[in-house]
Parts: structure tokens; C-alpha cells; sequence
């Protein structure tokens, strides 16, 4: 249904002005001919009270009952009954009257305007129960914090930044962490996290921060994160830190390029010539628009690691700059100074990430 609403025109269909629902009824009326589906079944049939609906596990802060039984005052036959008007009286915080312009008598925090004393509101009493962790919307509690070393292998490496950190954020509900939350209207997970690898490439040095309710212990912390994480998705190492992830402490990482079939006689004489450069500028698209950068300033070591039985592999060490210089961008460095590299994408790594010392990369 989707791919015969796409081919007849369908774009944006998650804007008001860019839905159309005759489109989607011609698409049905031609694809589920040969099935039983019903598609008014799914879209316009009447509910009635004791139906399940998608999107009961929700909370958007009003009672299902209080909702039925204005509906219900709404559609009375005799007309609507009257009401308590919710410009004076404890807000439900529906989310109607600033869409509407209403001028609301009772504020957010439920002092009113005319001096009266302040009158509850829904919120005050409603709690957020989420991973096992019951928060009051405007008390957020924090006891522990603890910095999370993971790695992206396989398949995993794939996964964009965005994939990961939802993969994260299900991980810790499903494990039943006492994660903290951010408080307001929308509470969301406190889980902080560094800047991950690029897309398809793997990682054994990926960091995040987790905020805790209640102290835990980090090798428990490590084993249930591990269980419900997904396969390629690995927790090395869970430590109790209250640093946080600032960028004075990641400063650098190590990488390794993989160059099979690719022997390293080949391989040196270019990081050769390479290293004598002063510069070596390179250009990448990014969501900005076409960024140029130096290469060369950026890469403070470069060495060919030589294995007969795989080719050779690259071993280099990047500082964290601005823009950022990536493995690939040091390779296509290296490839202006010879075609000995192939221009296909070989397997990257990163092998550690933290402050350079004088020994190389020091990990967190």
C-alpha cells in the first residue's frame, strides 16, 4: 500500500498540507481487492469504550475516563453538558487553549491570577513511572554517574549514531536501570554521549554517560546492558565517574585501516611521502556543505603494520579537531600521493579514544 501511494504522488504524508486520504483509499481500493482486510475497519469504524486502542501506552497527562466522559458530554444528543471551565479551575494541561489563544486564568504552576489560592494541577499528582524508576515531574533525583565504554562490531558497525543511542535508550528500559530523567512535559533518559565513529565503521572505544536514581553496581550495570543490547552492540567496561564526558578528555583515537591483499613494501613508501607533507588538504561533503580540512596537521602518528597472511594494515593516531579529520579522510590524503590504495572502502576501526600523552592515546 505504501509503495502504490508513493507511486501515486504520495510525499510528506505527516504534514496536514501534504496528506491526502483519497490517495490512500484509491491505493487500498486496489491492492487489498484480492484480500479480506477492510480498510474502514482500520480507519473510520466507531470505537467504543472498552477497546484497546494503539496508543494507550501513552501518558499524555489526561485520564482515559475524564477523556470518554467529555466525549461522551460532547456528542449528547441534548447538547453538551456543562462543564468546568479549565481557565479558572486546576489545568488538565490538554494542550488546546495556546493553539486557541485562550487566555488562561490558572498558570503552570497553578498560582492564579485573580490571587486566589493556587489550585492543584493533574500534573502535581501524576508520576512518571518509566524503567522501573518513579520520578516526580519536578524533582529529578541523581546519585550516580557512570561512564559506559562500548563497542560497535559486525553488522553493528552500520548502525548510524542516532540507531545506537535508541538502541541504548530501549537497552536500559529493558534492563530496568534507575536511569534518571529530565523533567518538563516530555522527560527523556539522562544519557549522555560522546562523538560516535562515522557510519560503517567499526569501534572498541565508543563512550557514554548514564545518570542513575540509585546506586548500582557497575559489573551488574555491565552484565544486564549486555543482555538486552542487541548482538554487535558490546559493553566492555562500566565505571562509577562523575566527570561526565567534557572534550578536554577527548582529545584523540587511535585508529586501524585493514588493507587486505595489499603488500606493506607497497604500503610504506607512500605514508612515507605522506608524513613529509606539510599539508594535505582534503575535502569532504557534509551536511554543511563541501568542508575542507588538513589531514596531515590533524595526524600526529601513521605506521604500516605488516601480516603476511592478510596484507597490511594502517595504525594511526588522530587528534580530535575542528572540522573533524576522519580515517577516510587521511586515506584519500594518502591516495593523491599514490594509487597504490584502492578506492573501494576498507574495514576501519577504532581501537582507543581519550588524551594524548606522550606514549600515544591514554583511554578514559
Amino acid at each position: 500500500m505504501i509503495l502504490a501511494a508513493w507511486r501515486d504522488g504520495a510525499r510528506f504524508d505527516g504534514w496536514s498540507e501534504y496528506f491526502s486520504f483519497d490517495r490512500w483509499v484509491a491505493a487500498c481500493a486496489t491492492g487489498l481487492a484480492e484480500t479480506p482486510v477492510d480498510l474502514a475497519w482500520y480507519t473510520t469504524r466507531e470505537r467504543d469504550y472498552g477497546e484497546v486502542l494503539p496508543w494507550d501506552h501513552l501518558d499524555s497527562g489526561l485520564d482515559r475516563d475524564w477523556l470518554w466522559e467529555d466525549w461522551q458530554s460532547a456528542v449528547s444528543p441534548a447538547g453538551a453538558d456543562e462543564v468546568e471551565d479549565c481557565r479558572v479551575t486546576p489545568c488538565y494541561e490538554c494542550g488546546v487553549c495556546p493553539a486557541m489563544g485562550t487566555e488562561i486564568q490558572t498558570g503552570p504552576t497553578g498560582e492564579r491570577l485573580d490571587g486566589r489560592a493556587p489550585a492543584s494541577r493533574a500534573s502535581d499528582q501524576r508520576e512518571i513511572a518509566m524503567g522501573g524508576v518513579i520520578q516526580n515531574g519536578g524533582k529529578p533525583v541523581t546519585t550516580q554517574h557512570l561512564l559506559v565504554r562500548y563497542a560497535k562490531r559486525g553488522k553493528m558497525r552500520f548502525a548510524s549514531h542516532l540507531d545506537v543511542a535508541r538502541a541504548f535508550e530501549r537497552g536500559v528500559r529493558r534492563a530496568g536501570l534507575p536511569i534518571a530523567y529530565s523533567v518538563g512535559f516530555t522527560p527523556h533518559p539522562k544519557i549522555s554521549y560522546a562523538g560516535g565513529v562515522p557510519t560503517g565503521v567499526a569501534s572498541e572505544a565508543e563512550y557514554l554517560s548514564l545518570t542513575l536514581t540509585t546506586r548500582a553496581e557497575a559489573d551488574d550495570v555491565r552484565e544486564l546492558l549486555n543482555a538486552a543490547l542487541p548482538d554487535g552492540i558490546d559493553v566492555i567496561a562500566v565505571t562509577e565517574d562523575s566527570g561526565g564526558l567534557p572534550a578536554s578528555r577527548l582529545t584523540a583515537s587511535e585508529w586501524q585501516v585493514a588493507l587486505p591483499g595489499l603488500p606493506a613494501d607497497d604500503v610504506v613508501p607512500v605514508v612515507q611521502k605522506f608524513l613529509a607533507l606539510t599539508e594535505a588538504p582534503v575535502e569532504r561533503l557534509t551536511s554543511k556543505g563541501m568542508r575542507r580540512m588538513d589531514a596531515r596537521a590533524a595526524v600526529v602518528s601513521l605506521d604500516v603494520i605488516d601480516d603476511a597472511s592478510a596484507g597490511s594494515a594502517l595504525r594511526m593516531v588522530v587528534r580530535h579537531v575542528v572540522p573533524s579529520v576522519r580515517p577516510d579522510d587521511v586515506l584519500n590524503a594518502l591516495r593523491d600521493v599514490s594509487d597504490v590504495f584502492p578506492t573501494e572502502q576498507p574495514l576501519m576501526t577504532r581501537l582507543e579514544q581519550g588524551s594524548l600523552g606522550e606514549s600515544g592515546v591514554v583511554k578514559l
